[in-house]
């Protein structure tokens, strides 16, 4: 959802400007064990269907020693705030400026949950460095991996174009950008709890554009830029471990 607003400030200058934010939720089921990947638990071969009777059945013999397998899922969802203004200039017939702010601010919840235990009374994780290792787990319980990924964005860009006759005009643009992230670790069993969240890892990036544009006749046109640009690389390529 967003909030707009243009500002006609005069015959040459305009500010426009939006507030958005964007909710999502998602995933995807996953199995927890060593049965259901394995061939003697199918009809025939391993081409055929799960036989998840089989399995539910050996779960429910095994009584207080819990489910050897499970269907989990995997858990994402997000919560994305921005800002976006641009203030456009027309100094003259022929030369029009431009420029602006953007802010973004972004957080992510990622986990597994159990779903559905198939028939057990319980399921043990087995991941000894996470709090979730030895504790009989149910339905809606987290396991293995619980954490909170932030990006908090920031950046200035503007732009300069010039209309040399009705043939040819060219353009140059820059901007400039900081991306801040840091997490919160809920898991692991290595972080204590006063001191969940990460380091903040702070990107600067920027980049710089130029080119033109020459109408050969009213239907052909050659257009040409060449540009430099850097940027953050992903949250998940900064924090490569669960107690980073």
């Amino acid at each position: 959802m967003s909030l707009n607003h243009l500002w006609t400030i005069n015959d040459e200058s305009v500010l426009s400007t939006a507030l958005y934010a964007s909710f999502g939720s998602g995933g995807g089921r996953r199995d927890e064990g060593s049965k259901i990947g394995s061939d003697d638990y199918r009809f025939g071969g391993s081409d055929q269907p799960i036989d998840f009777d089989t399995i539910v059945e050996e779960n429910i013999a095994n009584g207080v020693g819990g489910s050897t397998d499970i269907i989990s899922s995997s858990r994402n969802s997000h919560k994305w705030y921005g800002l976006l203004t641009t203030y456009k200039n027309d100094i003259s017939d022929k030369l029009v400026i431009s420029g602006g702010f953007d802010g973004r601010y972004y957080v992510g919840s990622h986990y597994y949950q159990v779903d559905d235990l198939l028939g057990g009374q319980f399921f043990l994780d087995n991941e000894d460095d996470t709090k979730a290792f030895g504790q009989a787990l149910q339905v809606g319980d987290r396991y293995n991996k619980d954490y909170d990924g932030y990006n908090i964005r920031t950046g200035f860009f503007g732009q300069a174009e010039y209309q040399v006759n009705e043939e040819f005009n060219v353009f140059m643009a820059a901007d400039v950008s900081n991306t801040n992230y840091f997490k919160k670790e809920f898991m692991s069993s290595d972080i204590p709890d006063n001191d969940r969240e990460s380091d903040h890892v702070n990107f600067v990036g920027y980049g710089i554009k130029g080119g033109g544009n020459y109408n050969l006749d009213m239907n052909n046109n050659v257009f040409v830029n060449v540009g430099y640009f850097s940027k953050a690389p992903f949250l998940t390529n900064v924090f490569l471990q669960e107690d980073e």
